[in-house]
C-alpha cells in the first residue's frame, strides 16, 4: 500500500495509484480529499500587523495622539467584523516625534516586525524623510495628513487620504484676491514643520502672484525656539501688506492674532487648516474673530457617516473627535479596502488594490485617490464668527 505523500505525488502527475485499478471515480475522491486537507490545514489565524507612526510626544502630539484614537477605533471596528479573511490586525504604534532621522528608524523598525504596510507619517517633514526608505523597501505609506507638495504626482509608495496643499492654497489665493479684494500679503510660517509650512508659503505666492498680487514680506520661524512674537507682528505691520497669512499650528497661530490686535492693526487674517482646531478660538478669543481658514471639512461638518463616527470616537475615548482623528480613521480604512481586494498580503499587491479602486467612503463622503496615490477631496472656507468656525460653502453631506 503506497503512502499517502506517494499518492500526492501520483495526483501530481496525472498518475493513478494501483489500488484505485484505474478507477478515475477513486483518483477524484484521493483528490478530493488531498485537497481538503490542504485547505483546512491553510487555515492562516495570525494577526496581520500593520504600523501607525505619527508625533507621539513633542510639539505636534496632539495631532498625532489623536489620529492614533481614530486608528485604534478603525482597527477594533474591523477585528470586530471578522477581521480580513478571518485574521485580526494588530496595531504597532510608534512615535517619529515629527523628526526625520527618528521617523527612518521606526520604519526600519517596522519593517523588521514584518508589517504588510505602515499608516504614516502624519507630517509633511516625516513623510518627505521616509518615503525614500519605503521605496526601497518595496513598504506602503498611508500618510493621514501629510500634504506636501513635493511628494504629489510621484508613482511611489507613498499614498495619502488628504489633498495636497497646492489645491489649498491656489483656492486660498483666488479666494483671498478675488472674494476679499487683498492685493498684498505678508505670510508667516513655522518651520518646525518645513516641509508643509514652507512649501504651503512657496505655492501661495506663486498663485497670489499670478493673479497679479504681491508678496509684502516672508518671515519664517521656529516654534521649538522661542519665537520672538512681538517682532514677528511688528515686521508685518510695517511691510504696508492688507493680508496676513499664517501657516502655523494651534497656539502661535492664536498668538500672532492677538498680538496683531494688541498692537491695534485691523488687518485682514487668513490661516492654513493647521489651526483649525477648537483650540485655536479658546486661546485667540476675539482676537480670531474674522479669521478665514482654508482646509477640509472638520468634525463640525454633516453628514451620518460622521455622526455615527463622533458618537462611538467620544463613547471609546471619552474626548471629541477632530480632523485628525478623522483621518486616523479613514488611512486605516483605505489600508484595510486595499487588504481586501489585493491577491496577497504584501505591500505591493495592497498597493495596486487601493490603486485600482480609487474611490472610497470617507467620513466625510467619498473621496478618490488617484494613480500617484493622491486624494481629491473637497476644499471649503470658515471664518471665525461668534467663537465657532462657520463654512463659508457648506460641505455636501453624504
Amino acid at each position: 500500500m503506497e503512502t499517502l505523500k506517494q499518492q500526492a505525488e501520483w495526483v501530481k502527475k496525472g498518475w493513478f495509484p494501483r489500488d484505485c485499478g484505474g478507477n478515475r471515480i477513486c483518483f477524484v475522491l484521493l483528490l478530493t480529499l488531498l485537497s481538503g486537507a490542504v485547505w483546512t490545514g491553510c487555515g492562516d489565524e495570525t494577526p496581520l500587523n500593520i504600523g501607525f507612526v505619527a508625533p507621539l510626544s513633542g510639539p505636534l502630539s496632539d495631532y498625532g495622539l489623536s489620529s492614533r484614537r481614530g486608528g485604534v477605533l478603525a482597527v477594533e471596528e474591523i477585528n470586530a467584523d471578522g477581521g480580513i479573511q478571518g485574521r485580526k490586525l494588530a496595531l504597532i504604534v510608534r512615535d517619529d516625534q515629527n523628526d526625520p532621522l527618528t521617523a527612518l528608524k521606526v520604519d526600519e523598525e517596522l519593517v523588521r516586525e514584518k508589517v504588510v504596510a505602515i499608516v504614516g507619517h502624519f507630517t509633511s517633514t516625516a513623510s518627505v524623510a521616509a518615503t525614500p526608505f519605503a521605496n526601497a523597501q518595496k513598504m506602503l505609506l498611508i500618510s493621514p495628513a501629510a500634504s506636501t507638495g513635493k511628494l504629489t504626482g510621484q508613482a511611489d509608495f507613498f499614498l495619502r487620504v488628504h489633498n495636497s496643499h497646492t489645491s489649498f492654497a491656489s483656492a486660498l489665493a483666488e479666494y483671498a484676491y478675488h472674494s476679499l479684494g487683498l492685493k498684498k500679503a505678508a505670510a508667516v510660517y513655522d518651520l518646525a514643520n518645513q516641509e508643509y509650512s514652507e512649501n504651503y508659503y512657496v505655492a501661495y505666492k506663486v498663485a497670489f502672484e499670478a493673479l497679479g498680487g504681491t508678496i509684502g514680506c516672508a518671515l519664517p520661524f521656529d516654534s521649538r525656539n522661542s519665537p520672538d512674537i512681538a517682532a514677528t507682528v511688528k515686521t508685518v505691520i510695517a511691510s504696508g501688506s492688507d493680508h496676513l497669512f499664517i501657516i502655523a499650528g494651534v497656539s502661535d497661530s492664536a498668538s500672532l492674532c492677538q498680538e496683531m490686535r494688541k498692537r491695534g492693526s485691523d488687518m485682514k487674517i487668513l490661516s492654513s487648516g493647521w489651526a483649525r482646531r477648537r483650540d485655536f478660538i479658546e486661546n485667540g478669543g476675539k482676537s480670531v474673530e474674522g479669521v478665514v481658514l482654508v482646509g477640509l471639512p472638520g468634525a463640525d461638518a454633516g453628514g451620518a457617516r460622521l455622526a455615527a463616527f463622533k458618537k462611538r470616537f467620544s463613547e471609546r475615548f471619552g474626548t471629541q473627535a477632530d480632523f485628525a482623528a478623522i483621518f486616523g480613521y479613514d488611512a486605516v480604512r483605505v489600508l484595510t479596502q486595499g487588504l481586501k481586494q489585493a491577491g496577497a498580503f504584501t505591500p505591493v499587491e495592497i498597493r495596486s488594490a487601493i490603486l485600482r479602486q480609487g474611490t472610497f467612503p470617507g467620513l466625510h463622503g467619498d473621496f478618490s485617490i488617484d494613480r500617484y496615490g493622491d486624494a481629491h477631496r473637497e476644499v471649503v472656507f470658515f471664518t471665525v464668527r461668534n467663537g465657532a468656525f462657520v463654512y463659508e460653502t457648506p460641505p455636501e453631506a453624504d
